[in-house]
């Protein structure tokens, strides 16, 4: 529900007659005569001679003017009215003034109800961020405009947006001696229960239906109380609670007052309708449908839902011919103007659909795509699957958060898998290869989303204000907590960004339409490497496989749940049967592990090595035999999924063996082969173009005591690449945070020796430490997660030597929320980064020789491959725990070593 907003008459020494005039006009409108009170807004424009006049009285004439002109159904001229409004207040009173936010929050209320969530989004900022920079804002209005920010947000489906807009207004609405209305309250609180209960956010739905529905009930509020009981059904529906879903939609029904507008008794109906569907019960379903339509006006937003029901019921009766029309009736109704026929299939130009009808487009034509390819029709259905995550995508883009980009990430990846899914079907009836690089590219543009908002956004100006906001927003999120101040900060910070980005372009996400069978084959003979992508789903997941010549194949493999179970079970059993010199385990017990990692490992090596191969299972007894997948040379690895942790390198390949296992003398993927990983094709091409940055080396090692244990190793490390490299080494106290911020403009190579800690729920509270010795962590020295990955980095390399720093919570539709996707975000052209917990002597040995390798002129990847053989062959670190949890992702090519020229790489060696 939306509110004009009205300003009272303000207390102004004018012209007596003119304001005479606006004060008889206030008095006719509180009459509700508003065509007459426009007239006389009207003449309080010009002075006793005639003359127009642009003066604060005359800002509020036209204020006036806007309300009239928009009760009176003009709202054209009324948005005419509301922009000179704005103009004259502004001239007369200044930006900041409450008078010229309420006409900007007017004229943002007039565009949500003509249904524009652009346009009233562009005005709502600059209201919203008058109130809160004011000393004493109009706290009414302040928090009206907020509900309309938080509509936009929900037909946007921005959630982040929405939780913050919702969150700031309640704050307002229960701040003491809030000047917010009970009743107003309640109605904000209904609306915002609607909102997140439409999102999927049942804990913040139930909380503000449930304070609406206090209220209505004492004040005996019946209209309101359907209203409520509607929206619980709608929480008790999502949350699969059937029984208290029905009956509160039967609460609904019988609440509703004669005096509400008949249309939401149609939703009602509707909702009843979906009931009986799941109950399969087709008679009574059709009766509820059928008569929501009778309240339906032509165009309405709930006719098409109406008759995706209607085809539902078809479905159940097993009349295909009638689910086809109702679904096609469905997507028609959505816009009559706009809607054609293709092939016997309603189609849409969704291009000016408005976002709300945009992502009910999507989902009627998943719909469809559903229902085509249960009737055997794939081609028809992958049409449809495109078209809707074309539709789901162009809102993706609309939103500026990297928390919204995931939550509708993670919403449109089953739309992804569906759509790969039937288009490997078709290929296997056509052995059309231009269909197996169609899923190649669609299972690329699953995946990586934000990174590439990331990556598409670098290079373009951004305001000073912006990258404050952006570093103050990357703090505050990691440590807010449960800060109520804090947490305040936080939220006007958020909504303030949000309106710098709105106003601004939003960065440009590269689209994998633009990626090619040629560019992408070009990439591989360049780098002389074969691609291995994964797309992890959950009934089974596909290998794709692409050598340099441009052959493609692919393979199946198991499902989410079987590859997340045994990649966590090869990690544990690599750290379990990890030793020196000898095991201090029982030869028994050493014997079963070393068992279970060569048959995880066969496995694994046999499905790399045969793509067609479509099945598997964990492995149950030990069988050895191992194939080489490919002879040699490199591998390009893009991963998903739980398999982002897999340790690829620690794959035993090669002639049988068994154990006691003699882990200098083995054959190992990583060793055998030279492995580059990736986010996404899309990130890793896309960064082939950039410009690479100069500067000299700078190294930090940080020392720790109380909180944090001492490293031994760290000084060591540091000191030996700067003597290998040259440059400067702060040590100790001066490996500060700051210090560290304030030479990144300098630095071209940096090493960072440190503490570090990955935090696989919360990614925001992973860091980095700087120098601290307090019995408490000082956050002040840490880096957080959320702020690396908006520092400004044009860097060749961040080497993350230790700590888990490609662990994280991954999200379907992106990566893993790592440091080193962090960084990645951050501007590094490749990452060197770690899956588990290693040794610090190991790891200072190894990135010693790496850097020694690049020296030598060796690419990046191969002289991980010859520091990892390295290490191997010393004896104590052969075991894969002290070095095959080691990998490099991005870009893999050389570069020209020396100071003077193009280069940037970070180190980090970074230990817990």
């Amino acid at each position: 529900m939306f509110y004009l907003l009205l300003c009272a008459v303000p207390a102004m020494a004018q012209v007596p007659d003119r304001a005479l005039l606006v004060e008889r006009a206030d008095s006719v409108y509180r009459l509700r005569e508003r065509a007459a009170a426009y007239l006389l807004y009207e003449r309080a424009m010009v002075d006793a001679d005639g003359n127009s006049v642009t003066d604060s009285l005359a800002g509020y004439a036209l204020h006036k003017m806007g309300v009239c002109a928009q009760y009176t159904g003009r709202p054209e001229l009324a948005a005419r009215h509301y922009r000179e409004a704005i103009a004259v207040r502004q001239a007369a009173l200044g930006v900041l003034h409450n008078d010229v936010a309420k006409s900007q929050a007017n004229l943002a209320a007039l565009f949500v109800n003509n249904g524009q969530p652009d346009s009233a989004a562009t005005h709502l900022y600059r209201a919203t961020a008058a109130y809160a920079g004011l000393p004493h804002p109009d706290t009414i209005n302040w928090v009206r405009a907020l509900g309309d920010l938080a509509w936009i947000a929900s037909r946007r489906r921005d959630d982040l947006l929405l939780a913050d807009a919702t969150r700031r207004a309640d704050e307002l609405i229960n701040a003491p001696d809030s000047p917010v209305y009970t009743d107003e309250a309640a109605l904000l609180h209904y609306n915002f229960g609607l909102y997140f209960a439409q999102s999927g956010d049942l804990g913040k739905a139930r909380r503000f239906t449930g304070r609406a529905l206090d209220y209505a009930v004492a004040e005996g509020d019946v209209g309101l109380q359907s209203s409520c009981y509607n929206t619980l059904y709608l929480v008790a529906a999502a949350a699969d609670e059937t029984e208290l879903a029905r009956r509160h939609l039967s609460e609904a029904i019988q609440l509703f007052p004669d005096y509400s507008e008949p249309e939401e008794l149609g939703i009602y109906y509707l909702n009843l309708a979906r009931l009986e569907v799941e109950d399969a019960r087709p008679v009574q379903a059709r009766t509820a449908a059928e008569r929501a339509l009778g309240f339906f006006p032509s165009g309405y937003l709930e006719v098409p839902p109406t008759h995706l029901v209607l085809a539902r019921i078809a479905i159940l009766e097993q009349d295909p011919t009638t689910a086809l029309e109702a679904l096609n009736t469905s997507i028609a109704t959505l816009n009559d103007s706009l809607a054609y026929v293709e092939d016997g299939y309603t189609r849409q130009h969704f291009t000016n659909l408005s976002d709300e009808r945009l992502g009910m487009m999507a989902s009627l034509l998943e719909s469809r795509a559903d229902f085509l390819k249960n009737e055997g029709t794939p081609a028809a259905a992958r049409t449809d699957y495109l078209s809707a995550i074309a539709a789901n995508d162009q809102l993706r883009r609309r939103v500026t958060s990297d928390a919204s980009r995931r939550f509708l990430s993670a919403d449109i990846r089953p739309l992804y898998d569906s759509a790969l899914t039937v288009t490997l079907d078709l290929y296997r009836t056509s052995n059309d290869d231009q269909l197996l690089w169609d899923a190649l590219l669609l299972s690329d543009a699953a995946r990586a989303y934000t990174l590439s908002a990331h990556l598409g956004g670098r290079g373009q100006n951004v305001s000073k204000r912006e990258s404050a906001l952006n570093r103050l927003i990357g703090r505050l999120e990691a440590t807010a907590g449960a800060d109520k101040q804090r947490t305040s900060e936080l939220i006007a910070a958020r909504l303030e960004r949000d309106r710098i980005r709105r106003l601004n372009e939003s960065p440009m996400v590269r689209d994998t339409a633009q990626l090619s069978r040629k560019e992408i084959v070009a990439y591989l003979q360049k780098r002389e490497t074969r691609l291995v992508q994964f797309h992890v789903m959950e009934g089974r997941s596909v290998l794709f496989h692409v050598d340099q010549s441009g052959n493609i194949a692919y393979g199946e493999w198991p499902g989410a749940a079987a590859l997340s179970e045994t990649t966590q079970r090869f990690r544990a059993v690599i750290r379990a049967s990890a030793y020196r010199q000898k095991s201090l385990k029982s030869p028994k017990e050493q014997r079963k592990l070393e068992e279970e990692f060569l048959a995880i490992g066969a496995d694994f090596s046999v499905l790399l090595s045969l793509p067609g191969r479509t099945s598997w299972a964990p492995p149950q007894v030990p069988s050895y035999g191992v194939g080489e997948p490919g002879g040699g040379g490199r591998l390009l690895l893009i991963p998903d999924g739980a398999l982002s942790y897999f340790p690829f390198a620690a794959v035993p390949i090669g002639k049988t063996v068994a154990p006691p296992i003699d882990y200098q003398e083995i054959k190992y993927l990583g060793t055998h082969c030279t492995l580059q990983h990736a986010y996404s094709l899309s990130t890793l091409l896309g960064g082939e173009e950039d410009v690479q940055s100069s500067g000299g080396m700078l190294g930090l090692a940080p020392t720790f005591a109380g909180a944090l244990e001492p490293l031994g190793e760290n000084e060591r490390e540091v000191s030996s690449i700067t003597d290998l490299l040259g440059g400067k080494a702060l040590l100790g106290p001066e490996a500060s945070r700051t210090n560290f911020l304030s030479s990144l403009s300098e630095a071209g190579i940096l090493h960072l020796s440190t503490h570090g800690y990955s935090d696989a729920a919360d990614p925001n509270r992973s860091w980095i430490a700087f120098s601290q010795s307090g019995n408490e962590l000082d956050p002040e020295e840490l880096l957080y997660y959320p702020e690396i990955a908006t520092l400004p980095i044009r860097a060749e390399l961040v080497a993350l030597s230790a700590c888990e720093t490609n662990l994280g919570k991954y999200v379907p539709g992106e990566t893993s929320l790592s440091l080193a996707s962090a960084f990645t975000a951050a501007g590094a052209r490749s990452t060197l980064n770690t899956a588990w917990r290693v040794d610090d002597r190991a790891t200072a040995d190894l990135m010693v020789s790496f850097y020694e390798h690049l020296e030598a002129g060796k690419d990046r990847t191969e002289a991980l491959r010859l520091a990892q053989l390295g290490l191997i062959g010393e004896g104590a670190f052969a075991h894969p725990y002290y070095w095959a949890g080691v990998t490099l992702t991005g870009l893999g090519c050389f570069w020209d070593w020396g100071f003077g020229g193009s280069i940037m790489a970070w180190v980090l060696g970074v230990f817990w």
